[in-house]
């Protein structure tokens, strides 16, 4: 409209002109040509608005002229539009359809959506409509429009329904192609655990079973060691892997040829990357994840986001000392080489960390280096055994706040990570981030958040502890080791709280390091003083277990008010695995705005993959979390759905089990 109606660029400059003539004869007083010129110019002013208006309103009918003629055309359009739309009120009942929608419905009259569509029409008048429909062997896309016609005293509510065809593209996603990486990761002890007669059995056992999946799959398999196959299949088919969160993981423990140990495969599993090459690093990534939380477990991962399914199975004990010997010696390379060591562990350490700590200390001492311990408060689990570390010569000013050695980082430092690799629950962030050469020790199982870019990285998830590790290092890198009795007893004290005084998580290695370090000068006398509590402690144990919910074997206990530290609430989770029928047991600590939950597990039931839920990890036997901005009942009630919800999958797993078996007899 402007283009018809404005004021023209030359009309404005007219006036303006005018406008200064008749100021140029007022002040040569010339007032009456000043005046007939005004006069003049006003009229013309006033005929140029006049002319303004007209145009207003032509342009006004035009606009509205042009409308009115384009209904009927939109209303054409609509009508022969190549996608189905309908039009139904409250009660279902169809006001109006397209020419594309009677076509799809193959009726000639057609009263309510739901003789057409398996929609509800309540559901989707409030909302909830499902993203596809499958209608007539094609798939649409749904996109609902409410509108309300109102004319005089009649007015309706109806509701648009805009079908959108996206078979072909459905389809096309179907058939992309996912790229799986299987390994046996327990392949060679299994064989050992078998006599020698009946090994080709077993390997050829695991690879029928393997070659069978990638046929259910319709997928093609190619195996490119004795342990390792790479698996690519049809995302179609592979969907329903995941619905029934892959049942491989369980046939193929079922090989029993001789063997004495189950075996066990490890998945990783990429897809909806922009390149293939991109989907097998990813895919090498899960799978190395799976490995590193203890096998037997399958992991997707799609972008940054990743799945976890499986994971049951103990930990098997590698007999084999070759990889001790070799992360020893590299080790010992890394320490020669580098100028200052910091060792760090974990937040709020315990008796684990900080003997996996000293036991570093008394490697980089016998190697001539200077060593550093960070170390913050709290760390009242460790106190009294810290203050007979500092009360020795040589330990004077090992230990060092963490905030202290940021600006003192050298590029030939080195940074050794003990009891922890996840960065989140690392000592301080910013150091396990900075720039120096950085080393891994620990046992837990595998954390997506793991500390990237270490030059060695040793993640044991067999062993019971940290210090157990650390104890076989130091007799690979010291020839003559050398420790002082208060090393000896933190390393023997790390492995002892953490099996437990010898209970869980304890193989034939735990008690070599054990006996090594009791010829070092280790007391488990002392130890056992260092372990103790007083009756005080023991009273609020008590009351913790006293407040437990006891189902099924499974404990769960929130601390009386007066009871906030998390140090008591995990000493009473492992209280109540002493008590008769108990299996599983977790114990809540409300602290300030978070809870603190301490879970534990005699092996049954898989406490880490819960506490990964709630944002912790940990061990299958002994896993944690701090859940922020929650109460103790809110996260109560949220693990009884978990295990309500666990416990009904592993009892509809047993009954297909079972009923798997009675077909094939």
């Amino acid at each position: 409209m402007d283009k018809y109606s404005r004021f023209k660029r030359e009309q404005v400059l007219y006036i303006v002109v005018n406008a200064a003539a008749i100021l140029w004869l007022v002040y040569l007083r010339q007032f009456l040509a000043a005046g007939v010129i005004a006069l003049l110019l006003l009229l013309i002013f006033a005929l140029l608005n006049q002319l303004h208006l007209f145009k207003r309103k032509e342009w006004d009918k035009f606009t509205n002229d042009s409308i009115r003629k384009l209904k009927p055309s939109m209303v054409e359009a609509v009508e022969k539009m190549e996608f189905p739309l309908v039009s139904f009120t409250r009660d279902g009942q169809i006001s109006w359809y397209n020419r594309k929608f009677r076509e799809i419905a193959a009726k000639d009259t057609i009263r309510d959506i739901d003789e057409v569509l398996d929609l509800d029409p309540e559901k989707l008048w409030k909302g909830e409509v499902p993203e596809f429909l499958n209608f007539q062997n094609r798939v649409y896309k749904i996109t609902p429009v409410k509108y309300t016609a109102a004319h005089g005293e009649f007015e309706e509510d109806l509701l648009f329904l805009f079908l959108i065809d996206v078979t072909e593209v459905k389809r096309a996603e179907d058939r992309k192609i996912i790229t799986m990486l299987v390994e046996v990761d327990n392949l060679s002890e299994v064989l050992n655990s078998a006599p020698e007669s009946r090994r080709p059995l077993i390997s050829a056992a695991i690879e029928k079973q393997l070659l069978d999946y990638a046929t259910q799959l319709k997928g093609f398999m190619k195996r490119y060691s004795n342990s390792k196959s790479i698996l690519m299949a049809p995302y179609e088919i592979f969907r329903d892997e995941v619905k029934k969160k892959f049942p491989i993981l369980d046939q193929i423990k079922s090989i029993n040829l001789g063997n004495t140990i189950e075996p066990t495969l490890s998945i990783g599993v990429s897809y909806d990357n922009d390149y293939l090459m991109t989907d097998g690093l990813a895919a090498e990534q899960a799978k190395e994840l799976a490995l590193g939380r203890g096998g037997d477990q399958a992991v997707i991962k799609r972008g940054e986001k990743l799945t976890f399914f499986g994971g049951n199975s103990r930990e098997v004990e590698k007999k084999s000392r070759v990889r001790s010997r070799v992360i020893a010696h590299a080790l010992r390379d890394l320490i020669n080489e580098s100028g200052s060591i910091f060792i760090m562990g974990h937040a709020n350490p315990d008796l684990d960390c900080l003997g996996a700590a000293v036991g570093i200390t008394a490697i980089a001492r016998s190697l001539g280096k200077p060593a550093f311990i960070l170390m913050d408060e709290p760390y009242r689990n460790v106190a009294d055994i810290l203050q007979l570390i500092k009360a020795e010569e040589s330990y004077a000013d090992v230990f060092l706040p963490s905030d202290a050695v940021l600006s003192e980082l050298k590029p030939n430092d080195l940074l050794i990570v003990v009891d922890v690799h996840s960065l989140g629950y690392v000592l301080n962030r910013q150091v396990a981030t900075a720039g120096i050469n950085k080393v891994v020790i620990d046992h837990h199982r595998r954390a997506p958040d793991a500390i990237t870019g270490a030059t060695l990285s040793y993640i044991e998830t067999y062993a019971s502890s940290t210090s157990e590790l650390v104890t076989e290092l130091i007799q690979y890198i010291v020839e003559k080791p050398h420790l002082l009795k208060v090393e000896a007893d933190a390393l023997l004290a790390g492995i002892m709280v953490d099996t437990k005084y010898f209970i869980y998580k304890t193989g034939s290695r735990t008690f070599e390091a054990a006996s090594f370090l009791r010829k070092a000068g280790a007391n488990t006398l002392d130890i056992r003083n260092l372990l103790s509590y007083d009756k005080e402690l023991y009273l609020l144990k008590a009351a913790i277990v006293k407040t437990g919910e006891v189902e099924k074997g499974v404990a769960i206990a929130v601390c009386p008010a007066g009871i906030k530290d998390p140090l008591i609430a995990a000493q009473a989770a492992d209280e109540f695995l002493n008590l008769k029928g108990i299996t599983t047991s977790f114990v809540l600590a409300q602290d300030g705005p978070d809870v603190v939950i301490s879970a534990r597990s005699n092996g049954t039931v898989n406490v880490q993959v819960i506490m990964e839920k709630f944002g912790g990890g940990g061990h299958m036997t002994m896993s944690g979390a701090r859940v922020k901005d929650a109460t103790a009942e809110e996260v109560k009630d949220n693990i009884k759905k978990i295990l309500n919800t666990t416990i009904r999958e592993e009892e509809d797993d047993e009954s297909d089990t079972a009923t798997g078996r009675q077909e094939r007899r």
